[in-house]
């Protein structure tokens, strides 16, 4: 009777633990799914950053979102962030002369000229690239997400003629909302050099 009596208070416990790896398997494999939208995301953001897509890249803000740009500059909401996009892809329209030299640029600034250039905005072509890609799940609808990245900005004319590049770290909050990931807010930073694996560049003190 003895051995009766303790299969059955073990009984419960075996239950409560097989239901316990049960959920956290099944918690486990929803932040892969989520992690891989989450990265899915920021691939589609690179490519609607080269194309200069502003109707891709800022579908995938929240309404409410904020938005804080390299130069420190705080966009407080989508209406701002869109005004924002549509500045920069103005300009690259631009049929106007410009003009950069290397004495405007001071590092460490993550703005890298190598040469002198006076020209147009459409003789330049941008060549986005975004290293690996961080993901931290919070919880079942918050995460953030890191990624280094870098523009190239090469004459169009002769693609190996780079003129000016920019590289920095850009901080995403995501949030789940009616089972869709949305960009609730982002800092970007500009960084004194570029680094592919955000995981690997870590000062030891």
């Amino acid at each position: 009777m003895k051995s009766i009596y303790v299969l059955l208070f073990f009984s419960p416990l075996l239950l409560f633990s097989c239901k316990t790896m049960k959920n956290d398997e099944k918690l486990k494999e929803t932040f892969k799914e989520d992690s891989l939208a989450l990265v899915k995301m920021v691939r589609e953001r690179a490519i609607a950053r080269e194309k200069h897509d502003k109707i891709a890249e800022l579908s995938q803000f929240s309404e409410d979102a904020t938005f804080i740009n390299s130069d420190g500059l705080l966009l407080p909401d989508k209406k701002a962030i869109e005004k924002h996009l549509k500045a920069i892809n103005s300009s690259d329209d631009s049929s106007e002369t410009f003009e950069i030299n290397l004495s405007e640029i001071k590092p460490p600034t993550g703005i890298l000229l190598y040469r002198n250039f006076k020209g147009r905005w459409t003789d330049l072509y941008d060549h986005y690239t975004a290293g690996n890609i961080k993901i931290r799940i919070i919880d079942k609808n918050n995460a953030l997400v890191y990624y280094p990245w870098r523009i190239d900005s090469f004459l169009r004319s002769n693609p190996k003629d780079t003129i000016i590049s920019e590289i920095g770290l850009m901080t995403l909050s995501a949030q789940r909302r009616n089972d869709k990931w949305f960009w609730i807010a982002i800092t970007n930073q500009h960084t004194p050099e570029y680094f592919n694996d955000l995981d690997k560049h870590i000062r030891i003190r």
